[in-house]
């Protein structure tokens, strides 16, 4: 009788140690990553959570693409944000209205993403007040830079740019007025130097470009940002009379709309010589125009120095979100190597994580190197600002520069009302 009771007990005990840790009927916990990107980058990061999810089997990740700021803005503020997400240009706004969790806690513990698997610029360039709101992801580096088709260089017996030093903006105008072409008609056939492409059109671009930086030192100490300074304003007048009043705006206008927009598909389609552009055109040129051979160098200067921004992607954890935890480890493996190697294969795009810069083959995307492993080349370094209302400096100053080359407003002009504006959303902001 005690034989089959103990007998009993211990087959019971057995299956209570075989089952330990083992939660029956429990469901995997479901996390939300969102992403701005489509096609190809899309199926790549799939694939890569596939692997997440099959090292995490209690993690599922419902992955949605094509995701603007807005969107997130309005999900997080109706409480149903996701649990990570990636942002580029949003990033300090979101920062400066609270909906992002600062990181560092789980930066102190992780092995993967931390302070020594980047360069210090680029970590720097995550932090607001000494914290860290989002990691690299996806796609981030030195973001300038300018590229050029060799053989329309070639065909008109230009020389080549170098990596030495940056061209200077003579020698870019001087190339752009031998390599623009314009029908009997007036119809450009091809334009020697397109300014910009994507970001760079931006506020930083310029400054940097035209010697300004140190003008307004974004952000300045006492609050402010000026946009009317010499530099700027004598450099905004530069490109508006070398291309824009040379070719005629509307023309240049619909030219860039139509043959040599978006982004740097007016190099790749042969429409555009010279293109001011950055880290992502190396990847875009070897899909887009594979048989062309395209020169890399950085962005032009006034004066021939190697200036250079940093910034791109980050994932971000909003504040608030269920699974803290799980949603760490998800923003942990988007910065990591391997999402980084797979959306590399896919695109060309990169960050400069350590583990990726060291294993990864860069002379599958020519050009690229110059954006993930020079930067301590550069001769100045700046950092996207971390004004709350960037992005409104960023669409003032963009709009005053196209009054300037539609031939609309001067320089100084258009630059003074843009501060003025920007002064009172700075003043606005201030009060709230």
């Amino acid at each position: 009788m005690w034989t089959r009771r103990y007998t009993a007990c211990a087959l019971v005990l057995m299956v209570v140690l075989a089952t330990a840790g083992v939660s029956y009927g429990t469901e995997p916990v479901t996390l939300r990553f969102w992403t701005n990107w489509g096609e190809p980058s899309f199926s790549a990061i799939r694939a890569a959570l596939d692997e997440f999810e099959a090292e995490n089997p209690g993690i599922r990740v419902e992955l949605e693409q094509g995701v603007a700021t807005d969107k997130v803005i309005s999900a997080i503020a109706a409480g149903v944000a996701p649990n990570a997400f990636v942002t580029s240009g949003g990033y300090f706004t979101l920062i400066g209205r609270g909906y992002l969790q600062p990181l560092d806690s789980f930066i102190e513990q992780s092995e993967i993403a931390n302070s020594s698997k980047y360069p210090p610029d680029i970590w720097e360039s995550l932090k607001v007040d000494g914290k860290v709101y989002g990691l690299p992801a996806l796609e981030a580096a030195s973001v300038y830079g300018l590229r050029w088709n060799e053989r329309h260089l070639q065909e008109a017996g230009l020389v080549p740019f170098t990596e030495e030093r940056a061209p200077t903006y003579d020698e870019v105008i001087e190339y752009h007025h031998k390599l623009t072409r314009v029908s009997g008609t007036g119809v450009i056939e091809n334009l020697g130097y397109l300014p910009w492409s994507g970001v760079q059109s931006g506020l930083n671009w310029w400054s940097l470009g035209f010697g300004a930086q140190d003008g307004f030192t974004y952000p300045r100490e006492d609050g402010q940002v000026r946009l009317n300074l010499p530099e700027l304003a004598g450099g905004l007048e530069l490109i508006a009379e070398n291309i824009f009043q040379m070719l005629g705006p509307a023309n240049v206008f619909a030219y860039m709309s139509e043959s040599a927009q978006p982004y740097s598909n007016g190099l790749f389609r042969g429409a555009v010589s010279i293109a001011g552009d950055g880290y992502w055109s190396a990847g875009r040129a070897v899909v887009e125009s594979p048989d062309e051979t395209y020169g890399t160098t950085w962005m032009p200067s006034v004066d021939g120095g190697r200036y250079q921004l940093v910034g791109g992607f980050r994932v971000v954890v909003p504040v608030g979100v269920d699974n803290l935890a799980e949603s760490w480890k998800l923003a942990e493996f988007v910065a990591g190597p391997r999402m980084t190697h797979a959306v590399f294969d896919a695109t060309g795009f990169a960050t400069p994580h350590v583990d990726f810069i060291t294993t990864a083959d860069m002379d599958k995307y020519p050009g690229l190197a110059l954006y993930m492993r020079d930067l301590g080349r550069a001769d100045y370094i700046a950092t996207p600002p971390n004004f709350p209302y960037s992005s409104d400096i960023e669409r003032l100053f963009r709009e005053a520069a196209e009054k300037v080359f539609r031939g609309e407003e001067s320089s100084v002009s258009a630059l003074s009302e843009a501060e003025r504006l920007i002064a009172a959303i700075a003043q606005e902001a201030a009060q709230q």
